[in-house]
Parts: C-alpha cells; structure tokens; sequence
C-alpha cells in the first residue's frame, strides 16, 4: 500500500506545472496561450527568458530525479520489484504527471526534463552522455527539439553500449524503461521535427530575443 501510494504522489509531483506556475508569477499570463503554446522550459525561456527557463528546467529535472532516486527507500515491495528497478515505478509515474496532467485535460509539457532527471537517478553515466549528445546538437543546429530527440536516442544508446552484459541482465529493466521513455520523447516531438523539415521550427540563440521568439512561435502554431 505504501509503494502504491508513492506511485501516485510521485505523479502528482510530476504533475506540477512549474512552468504555468512561472507565466502566472513572472507576468500573469498563461503559458499555454504564449510562444509555442508548450508548459516546458523551452516555452519558458522563449517567452520570460532564459533566467526563470533555466529555473524552469532545474525543477522539472528535481520532479523526476526526486521520486526516482529516494522514493524506493520509502517503500514496500512492489509487484515484479524483485525484477524491476524500484526507480523505474516513481520515476515513470512523474514523467506520466508531467506529460499528462489530469488538471490540464492530460494536456502537459514534452517531460525532456523530467526524464533527464530519471535517467540521472536510474542510470548516471547515460546520463551525462546524454546531455553532451544535447548540447552538442543544441551548439551545431540550434534547434532544441532536435538536440533533444537526438539526447533520447543516447540515452538508449548509452545504456546498451556502455555495459552490453548488465543493459540485457540485471539491468534489463532498467533497458527497457530507458527505451520507452526515449520513446515517448520522440513521439512527443515528431510536431517539431515536421516544423525543421518545413523550415519553420525556431532556433535558440536568436538576435530578435525572447519576444521576437515568442512572435515567430505564435505565427508557427497559428498554421
């Protein structure tokens, strides 16, 4: 009863929009009706700088890390918990929070960041290749939504490669859970690769700034 009960607390705290609370703080405006229109940091960045993004971000990564990382001390065995990593129960249900909120007609952000900090509390050297993968595409294309479909990609790819033997056996769960939530991180962002292929997606590190990004967002999502 106690793990059930963690599982549903873990979804709740992911549930918690930082970035919706973030747009009605900074400017008494819903972030859903801004930029791209996304309650993620990205949005967050583009629309109230890059400041309270940042700030943003560094919360939505603690919504995932947290549950997954303490909450197994806290709890009971869970059914399969003696072939499943105690994380992967926590971590999964906050990325489900964060990416479909009950409160918002299960309509949330793209969990990049609340995945990044699951994986940071299951698998730490995956981990950190997956964010170098992320800012080296961030660097190279200037796109966000590629860097991070590319950082899903080595996500799965680091687990499997860095230990074959561990990644299909005692870790297979973990392999697995990995999969699936650099799965959904693609499938959450096939809008904006559609959008780079047409040309139409924005990039970071823009001239015209957070307003002027905010615009170019409007007229995208408007289309």
């Amino acid at each position: 009863m106690v793990g059930l009960l963690l599982v549903a607390a873990a979804y709740l705290l992911g549930s918690a929009s930082f970035a919706l609370l973030a747009g009605r703080l900074a400017r008494g405006i819903d972030l859903r009706r801004h930029g791209s229109g996304n309650l993620g940091a990205t949005n967050v960045a583009r629309v109230l700088g890059r400041p309270v993004g940042l700030a943003v971000f560094a919360l939505d990564v603690a919504k995932g890390f947290v549950p997954a990382f303490f909450f197994p001390a806290l709890s009971q065995p869970l059914p399969g918990e003696s072939a499943v990593h105690p994380g992967i129960y926590f971590g999964v249900a906050a990325i489900l929070g964060h990416v479909f909120p009950f409160y918002l007609g299960f309509r949330g952000g793209k969990g990049v960041a609340t995945t990044t900090g699951v994986l940071l509390a299951l698998a730490p050297a995956a981990f950190g290749i997956g964010i170098a993968v992320w800012l080296l595409f961030l660097l190279l294309f200037r796109w966000v939504s590629l860097a991070s479909v590319a950082m899903a990609f080595a996500f799965t790819a680091s687990v499997v490669f860095l230990d074959p033997g561990r990644a299909f056996g005692e870790d297979l769960s973990v392999t697995i859970a990995v999969a699936a939530m650099s799965a959904l991180l693609v499938a959450r962002h096939r809008g904006n690769l559609a959008r780079i292929v047409a040309g139409t997606e924005p990039k970071v590190f823009s001239s015209s700034g957070a307003l002027g990004a905010e615009k170019r967002e409007k007229e995208v999502t408007a289309g």
